[in-house]
């Protein structure tokens, strides 16, 4: 993610990490243990550019009551922002799946030394990231080093802005030895305005400039040890199990079914000189590329553009369903038509959760693969919450409406508020089936483990705190200017705030609450049910920050036209990539196998990565993201089950 500046604010260099359990090697007896790093930072543009350091301690001591600690101590009052505190959660969880460990065992302090002034901004993820993984291993850090960098949600080192003045603060306190970015080696001075050649200026000052591909590299910098990894497992090793494969090419060809009897109706009802609308030519063109993919061996892609083919297809049937039965201004049509659709929807819906609750992680690769499918029924959920609420607002207009009191123009965007709900009833229908075959995407061999709701509660609960953190983290660094611009507050901003993936991450309280009601809390189908709430926030978090900041893709989603830092991005799916392979390899040394989630991912990221696309760029890098998340996780959720097993 990218340097941000708050105005007159101190931008900071800083994502303070907390990290919270330790793996095996450190037991809850050990001491407090320590590590203080000088964070970057830069302020200003132009000739108003300042730069400097400041000094961060980062502290961990044993925690006995198995819930999250995390504090950030300031020398002064309010002298930490919004952003900062976010960061320091996002941080936590990155440290604690760098090495294996759980947020809960450890209490985590971070004292900053901020010098009077106000601090925020994310930049110094990597640095305090690695500085605690350090302390952690017991380890020091080097006073001589600093880096600057955020970190990705699959551990790899994301982009920053003004490295040239962060250098130039670094060698003006001693410092020999900087890290940054890989892909960055030109960036722009802020001072100046001008591309910089950062090995260039690192000379001429006399210091050593080193690119940083992830979390591993950090530590490696900081400290002059190295964490051993296993070698990323092959692309080939990646591959599906043969029945899974098959399950996805099935649904693949189901969807592409239901697309076709949906077009040929289409067709039929709308004559030979009909003219095919915008929603159906979408159809056809994700149809064609589900057909294509489905015959060079892409099931995971095939399945995607076969799913979105079903939707377009889906909303532009009922599209003109709508426009016949409104026509001539017979607005009652639509109360039966949405009336059906819902009972239709609603019905699938309760037979899918029966399946639901009925549905056993057979072992922790499994609990991956179950998160798939409850994320599919929360976004089936999250549509019909929208339906019925865009329905009720228009609904409000309806006596006005039917007693013919709109002009033509008040009419048409009343028809056009009328039909929004009914789309909404389609996406509900979409996710309903995309849940129902994410639970035949599961591999059946293997061995069979007791896992215990409460180990997945654990696991959910830490990952929340981040997941929270993250969205707090895009609030501060994306909606936060657009509020200030319009002197707005932050608070009602964010309920103006439009965007599709925040509004969905917002809805995850009222989700969770709904699955309170339809699964039994305690249960084992529940906590998967929470683990996939946090995951869906934490990824929805990690894209916007990518989206809006780090790469500051323009446009809208399913449109992007331009990226801000394409050799950035460029780099972020190089990276992505290997590191999902590498997380997979590191799940199959640790548990004994790769998650078919994480699996199911890479295959998806893999066959779309080289589309002109930016729209299928951007996806397939959520989706190696995805990869080493369900990896990491499953790595956590062993650990957890080995300490309540073993306890130290």
């Amino acid at each position: 993610m990218t340097h941000h500046y708050v105005r007159s604010r101190l931008s900071l260099s800083l994502l303070i990490v907390v990290v919270s359990l330790a793996s095996a090697l450190i037991g809850c007896g050990a001491p407090q243990r320590s590590n203080s790093v000088d964070f970057l930072w830069t302020s200003g543009k132009g000739r108003r550019s300042t730069q400097g350091t400041s000094r961060a301690k980062v502290s961990i001591s044993p925690n006995s009551d198995r819930r999250v600690r995390i504090a950030v101590v300031e020398d002064r009052a309010m002298q930490t922002g919004q952003m900062m505190r976010a960061s320091v959660w996002v941080a936590a969880t990155q440290a604690a799946l760098a090495v294996d460990a759980d947020l809960s065992r450890w209490r985590t302090m971070v004292e900053l030394d901020t010098n009077g002034m106000r601090v925020d901004g994310p930049s110094a993820g990597a640095l305090l990231t690695a500085s605690m993984m350090a302390a952690l291993r017991g380890l020091p850090v080097k006073a001589t080093v600093t880096m600057t960098g955020t970190v990705n949600p699959d551990g790899t080192v994301g982009p920053v802005g003004g490295i040239p003045q962060k250098l130039r603060a670094a060698a003006a306190v001693g410092k020999k030895i900087i890290g940054y970015p890989t892909g960055q080696q030109f960036s722009r001075d802020h001072r100046s305005g001008r591309m910089v050649d950062l090995q260039k200026l690192a000379a001429k000052l006399g210091i050593k400039a080193v690119e940083v591909d992830d979390l591993y590299e950090a530590f490696e910098l900081l400290t002059g040890e190295r964490i051993v990894r296993p070698a990323a497992l092959s692309k080939a090793q990646m591959s599906l199990p043969a029945t899974v494969e098959s399950a996805v090419q099935n649904r693949a060809q189901a969807w592409i079914r239901g697309t076709a009897k949906i077009y040929r109706g289409y067709i039929k009802a709308l004559g030979p000189k009909g003219k095919k609308g915008r929603w159906l030519r979408k159809a056809l063109t994700h149809l064609e590329s589900a057909k294509s993919f489905l015959n060079e061996g892409s099931p995971a892609a095939a399945y995607r553009d076969a799913q979105h083919a079903f939707l377009w297809a889906d909303r532009a049937a009922l599209l003109k369903t709508y426009v016949r039965a409104t026509s001539k201004g017979r607005l009652q049509n639509v109360e039966k038509m949405y009336g059906r659709a819902r009972k239709n929807v609603l019905g699938k819906m309760a037979k899918l959760y029966v399946s639901l609750r009925k549905a056993k992680p057979r072992n922790e690769g499994d609990v991956a693969s179950l998160t798939n499918a409850f994320e599919a029924a929360n976004q089936a959920m999250r549509a019909m919450r929208d339906a019925d609420f865009e329905y009720k607002i228009a609904h409000r207009h309806w006596s006005k409406a039917s007693k013919g009191a709109l002009n033509d123009k008040e009419l048409m965007r009343f028809r056009v508020k009328l039909y929004q709900p009914l789309a909404k009833i389609a996406s509900c229908n979409l996710h309903t089936g995309e849940s129902k075959h994410h639970l035949r995407f599961r591999d059946k061999r293997g061995k069979t483990e007791r896992i215990l709701a409460e180990d997945i509660d654990h696991l959910a609960d830490g990952l929340r705190g981040a997941a929270l953190a993250n969205l707090a983290y895009f609030e501060a660094t994306v909606i936060k200017p657009f509020a200030d611009a319009k002197g707005l507050s932050l608070a009602a901003m964010k309920t103006r705030w439009k965007g599709r993936t925040y509004r969905n991450a917002m809805m995850a309280g009222q989700i969770r609450r709904d699955n309170g009601k339809v699964l039994k809390p305690g249960s084992l189908p529940h906590a998967v049910a929470e683990l996939a709430t946090a995951l869906h926030i934490y990824h929805a978090g990690a894209a916007l920050v990518a989206r809006h900041y780090s790469i500051k893709l323009k446009g809208k989603p399913g449109a992007f036209v331009k990226v801000g830092r394409r050799k950035a991005f460029r780099t972020m799916l190089e990276t992505a990539e290997l590191a999902a392979r590498q997380h997979a390899a590191r799940a199959l040394r640790i548990t004994g196998a790769v998650p078919v989630a994480s699996k199911l991912a890479y295959q998806l990221g893999r066959d779309i990565r080289d589309s002109s696309s930016l729209t299928d760029k951007f996806a397939a890098l959520r989706a190696f993201w995805s990869a080493s998340l369900h990896s990491r996780l499953v790595v956590m959720l062993h650990r957890i089950r080995s300490n309540r097993s073993t306890p130290s």
